[in-house]
């Protein structure tokens, strides 16, 4: 009888058993040649930024809306649609809040979205639990620490908002580990966010007289969380012909919108972006174009677009101006952030998961602080802020801990692209919760991204060597 072995390896013939080599299984990586699902989703952009651009704006985000949420659902059977669907859905979601579920009902109009996530959450919750990672696990503590001190809240209803935007953050990570992505998906996914904020803002600030009032420190994280999945991608581009540079013209676009913007906050996260691209972009000549072309599409934006140039550039000056008060510097967020200070000192514990604007109504007078009725209707602002006054000095503690575990996990890893990811996010976490609060979905697309990417399983780590002889 002929040995399978040796006919299926004749040049064993005569070796001992455990010298015969042996054929490894090969590992499967659809997408990581087939760019065609992203493709498509890039044609969806184009096609329905090119609607809006006849028939108006808000048509162009329902559309976006609706395949975002289509890719969704779909994704529950089919990965990789689902993968590219929830990073159009982030990256839309500050123009959604305003233009597509502007109801009444504040628990329905900012958390239509949110409501979909922890649904995937519920679903794959078994798979939460099992995946590692230091980062998903200090974002589970915190979670978990939001919901506990819910209870000790005088504002429960706002507390609960504040729960469901962080527990949006679980339902991002299923959607982008339930399997393996190449590199290629990754890429892909960086396209057509890139995309959708470069062709929406485009279009924004053309029709801007005519759309109703958006919160620019809201609609500034419409372009800054494309600028996230950019950088997510940029480590999946360079073996790809061009991809380096697509990815920066698109990045170099966004950080320009999030200028014309006037959100300070949202520009200091945008240029630790353009910094990443600069220290990751492999080689200096490309480093030298990406510079060019920053140069060329600032330039060309403030020169179509002067009367958002001046007031950005008025914000940017108001802020370093000396003779101006530090309260009005900085939108009165100053006066937010001693009083958060104030209530810390008070209650150690803090007062409960949405309880700040309760508490700052007790404050009373404070050296350095306007009387808390001027602010009765604020809210912190700023998740340091909520953080210090809600859930005291456990949950400054808990989400530090969080924001930093990112820089030591890529540490970690020591391969340079990873490290980069690592301090990336944790600066971009910590810098953003100085002036946003939970409900900010690209903040949570970029840790999801970065926990993923820092896996054991990740794309950036090299394929395990095949054993030697």
């Amino acid at each position: 009888m002929t040995d399978p072995l040796t006919s299926r390896f004749p040049a064993a013939a005569g070796l001992a058993p455990d010298a015969v080599p042996v054929e490894l299984p090969r590992v499967h990586r659809r997408g990581a040649t087939d760019g065609r699902l992203g493709r498509a989703f890039v044609l969806i952009v184009l096609v329905s930024w090119g609607i809006a651009a006849v028939a108006g704006y808000r048509y162009g985000v329902y559309l976006l809306t609706a395949a975002g949420f289509a890719a969704a659902l779909i994704g529950v059977y089919r990965p990789r649609v689902g993968f590219f669907g929830i990073g159009l859905l982030c990256t839309i979601d500050p123009l959604m809040a305003w233009l597509v579920f502007s109801g009444s009902i504040p628990m329905l109009r900012w958390n239509t979205f949110n409501y979909w996530l922890l649904v995937a959450t519920v679903l794959w919750s078994p798979m939460l639990v099992r995946r590692g990672g230091a980062p998903l696990r200090w974002a589970q503590l915190f979670g978990l620490l939001l919901v506990l001190e819910l209870a000790m809240s005088a504002d429960r209803a706002h507390g609960l908002q504040d729960v469901f935007g962080v527990w949006a953050l679980f339902g991002i990570v299923v959607y982008l580990t339930r399997r393996r992505f190449a590199p290629a998906d990754w890429y892909w996914l960086g396209v057509i966010c890139g995309t959708t904020a470069a062709g929406g803002g485009l279009l924004y600030f053309m029709a801007k007289s005519q759309l109703p009032e958006i919160n620019p420190n809201a609609w500034a994280f419409f372009p800054v969380t494309a600028l996230f999945a950019l950088c997510l991608a940029l480590p999946s581009s360079f073996r790809r012909r061009g991809g380096p540079m697509l990815l920066a013209l698109l990045a170099c676009i966004s950080i320009a919108w999030a200028f014309l913007s006037g959100s300070r906050g949202a520009l200091l996260v945008a240029l630790l972006c353009g910094i990443y691209f600069l220290a990751a972009m492999r080689g200096l000549g490309r480093r030298a174009v990406v510079l060019g072309i920053a140069t060329l599409t600032f330039l060309g934006a403030a020169s179509q677009f002067t009367d958002m140039q001046k007031f950005a550039l008025g914000r940017m000056h108001l802020l370093l101006d000396s003779r101006t008060g530090l309260a009005d510097r900085t939108s009165h967020r100053s006066d937010l952030a001693r009083g958060g200070w104030y209530i810390l000192r008070t209650h150690p514990l803090g007062v409960g998961t949405g309880g700040f604007n309760s508490a700052w109504r007790e404050v009373g007078p404070h050296e350095g602080v306007r009387v808390p009725s001027f602010y009765h209707r604020l809210q912190a602002h700023a998740v340091w802020v909520k953080l210090m006054a809600e859930n005291g000095i456990p949950g400054l503690i808990v989400a530090g801990s969080f924001v930093l575990s990112f820089a030591v996990t890529g540490w970690r890893r020591r391969r340079r692209s990873a490290q980069l990811i690592g301090l990336l996010t944790s600066a971009a976490m910590g810098v953003s919760f100085v002036s946003t609060e939970y409900q900010n979905k690209g903040i949570w697309l970029l840790a999801a991204g970065a926990i993923a990417l820092l896996g054991r399983t990740s794309p950036l780590l090299p394929p395990t060597a095949e054993p030697g002889p």
